[in-house]
């Protein structure tokens, strides 16, 4: 028995171009921080973050259709002996996972907020250059070490689901990658890292990022504790099968 259709397989490889292409705009926010006053850098920094949303959108739904699916074998009584105790786990994730993006959601329109945030037409604006606003929110306001403090938890929840995860998902090239900053630098150095002398537009893009890193946790980590074996190379996917 197939537990994930071709169609999901596609979906798979297609979320690999999107973790790629995510990972790729990320470090395009650090090439162009040195010229953020251009008015041809803010509709990057606008681009990359809206770019960054519809990764994650996409992500989320793949994921989602992924629980989904375990949801249809709940009923037969032969595959629900083998999916519904992973199907628990999978919505433990998807329960923290949607904390964990709350969290960020809120701090991005805190930021916003700080920004001068107004409601014109029934569409936002606010000063997306302002730099003052970061300073303010993640250095003044320690905001920055508070997001390491959720990343971090957000990882803790997750190793406790399943301790496998953790170390499968280790990997500086898709999630997290402050892991060699020294605990008692950390105050000082996340938040230099991610946070200093950008705009308001650029730490929003930042923000997503995070939320991308988490996103991308989730997916990965699911596939991985249902027994799908994926190669970040090649992302050669192995069915389930009874």
């Amino acid at each position: 028995m197939n537990l994930i259709s071709d169609k999901s397989q596609i979906k798979i490889s297609m979320n690999k171009a999107i973790m790629k292409a995510s990972f790729f705009f990320y470090w395009l926010i650090l090439l162009i921080g040195c010229n953020q006053n251009k008015k041809e850098n803010l509709l990057i920094d606008k681009t990359l973050n809206i770019n960054l949303m519809l990764s994650n959108e996409r992500i989320s739904q793949n994921t989602t259709s992924m629980i989904q699916t375990f949801r249809n074998y709940s009923d037969d009584p032969a595959a629900s002996k083998i999916t519904n105790p992973k199907l628990e786990n999978m919505e433990l994730v998807r329960k923290i996972t949607s904390g964990t993006i709350e969290y960020f959601d809120e701090l991005k329109r805190s930021l916003k907020i700080e920004a001068g945030l107004k409601l014109i037409n029934l569409k936002e604006t606010f000063e997306e250059n302002n730099f003052n606003a970061v300073v303010s929110i993640f250095k003044n306001k320690k905001k920055g070490i508070e997001v390491y403090e959720h990343l971090i938890k957000y990882q803790t929840d997750i190793q406790q689901i399943n301790p496998d995860l953790f170390v499968s998902l280790k990997n500086p090239d898709y999630f997290f990658d402050f892991f060699s900053i020294p605990k008692e630098q950390l105050e000082t150095e996340f938040t230099s890292m991610y946070f200093d002398n950008i705009n308001t537009i650029s730490a929003l893009a930042v923000l997503t990022k995070f939320e991308n890193d988490v996103r991308i946790y989730e997916n990965k980590g699911n596939y991985i504790s249902v027994g799908t074996s994926v190669c970040p190379n090649s992302y050669i996917v192995t069915k389930i099968r009874q």
